[in-house]
Formats: C-alpha cells, structure tokens, sequence
C-alpha cells in the first residue's frame, strides 16, 4: 500500500506552521488561510484548522532510510525535539535500546516524538527495503508516510473485514481484537482499539477526521463508517 497523501485535523496553525516548516524545516508544498501542506518524501502531508475538533491528536510514521535511524535520533535533539522514551515488552517482540526502539515483528527500529498539537509522530526505518543513504539526513531524505492510526472503539474485526474487502491489504501483525496492522513496509493502516494505548506513550486512541488518499487500481472513494476515515483511491498510471 502506498500513501499518497494525508490530512489531518489540528487547533493550533501557528505552533504546527513554525515546528514543521521553521523547526524541522520540511519543504513546504502549499498553504491557505486555515492549512499548509509538507512534503514527507512520496507522500503529501495536510494540516488543518478545524475549530469543531477539541485538541485532536494522531498517531503516524514517516519512513528514512534504514541505516540512519541513529542520525535520525540525533538529528531530532539537535532540532530541539523531546525523544519519548521507550520501553522493552518482550512478550510482544519489542525491545528498547534507551530511546531507540525494535519491532520484531515489523524487522524495523523507530524513535517517536510529539509535534505542538500532541500528535504521536514515529521515524521508522524499515530494515526489510533497500533504501540506504549516504546522504546527511535532512527531511527530503524521508521517504513516505507509511503509517496512520485509526482509532477504534468496539468493531475491530467489523473493520478489518472491511479494509481487506476494499483495498488489496491483508494481515500483517496484531491480535485481531485490540491491535492490528493491515497492509505492507510500504504502507500500513495502524487499528488501535480505545480499550489500549498507543506504544510508548499511555494515550489511548482517540476519532478525529482523517483524509488521505492510497495508490490503487481503480479511482474511487471509501469511508469507513461510522468513523470520519475517508480513504480515496488513485490508479497511478
């Protein structure tokens, strides 16, 4: 699955504007009055002001290389970043190196920080692709938006079905029943039932808008209700 772009509500345009395009320095696609779009590598990144919405918050990943996941840690101190803290769960096939964490499971290793809205943003490097680099890393290094949370409250199967009916993913990890990824290292739809919490933090899931589109053989458009997830397909040619 490819991620093609995505959008996300947020309350606080100013603050987000200055952490991404000043701080981080992300390129800058386009902006309006009410929202600003970054360029994340493959993917388009949307935000914006949505005053109906009390202090959403998401969860989502962004690929680098996967030999920089250091640099990519330094990197982010250096901007002045606050690295969340992580944490072993042998159980699950986790394992916390100070703040640099492995997923078993996936074969990658990530490190998460928090934006001015609160959202849970991950650096993922993948060792399954052949993407390293040589290059310092910067934000035109970032590779795609791989991950997005879907917050779920008591229909996590109902979902599922509907997903795998809709888009050409299948399983790749999780319970089935609280935690569940759907798709592929490209792309991945991340299910979190309200009933748990986001790793590494102790926030559950929350259901705020989300607007994205995914690469697909047909030109189309999806809601999974009765959430606002609204997914539209593109046939890239």
């Amino acid at each position: 699955m490819k991620i093609l772009s995505l959008e996300l509500s947020i309350t606080n345009l100013s603050k987000m504007k200055h952490f991404y395009l000043e701080q981080l320095s992300f390129p800058l696609k386009q902006e309006s009055e009410d929202s600003f779009t970054i360029t994340a590598g493959h993917t388009e990144l949307t935000f914006t002001y949505d005053k109906d919405q009390k202090n959403p918050y998401y969860h989502f990943a962004m690929d680098i290389p996967h030999n920089q996941i250091q640099e990519v840690h330094d990197w982010l101190l250096q901007k002045g970043c606050h690295i969340l803290d992580a944490t072993t769960i042998e159980e699950a096939n986790i394992y916390a190196d100070q703040k640099i964490v492995f997923f078993g499971a996936t074969n990658a290793k990530s490190v998460y920080f928090y934006d001015p809205q609160g959202n849970l943003v991950e650096f993922i490097a993948r060792k399954n692709l052949d993407n390293s680099s040589v290059k310092p890393f910067d934000p035109l290094s970032i590779i795609n938006i791989s991950e997005i949370g879907f917050g779920l409250q008591n229909d996590m199967e109902q979902t599922i079905e509907k997903l795998c009916a809709e888009f050409d993913v299948t399983s790749y990890t999780g319970d089935g029943k609280t935690f569940q990824i759907l798709g592929n290292d490209q792309g991945m739809f991340i299910l979190g039932a309200s009933t748990r919490t986001w790793y590494p933090i102790s926030r559950s899931p929350e259901i705020h808008p989300i607007h994205m589109s995914i690469a697909g053989n047909k030109n189309d458009h999806f809601q999974l209700e009765p959430y606002p997830y609204f997914i539209q397909t593109k046939k890239i040619r």
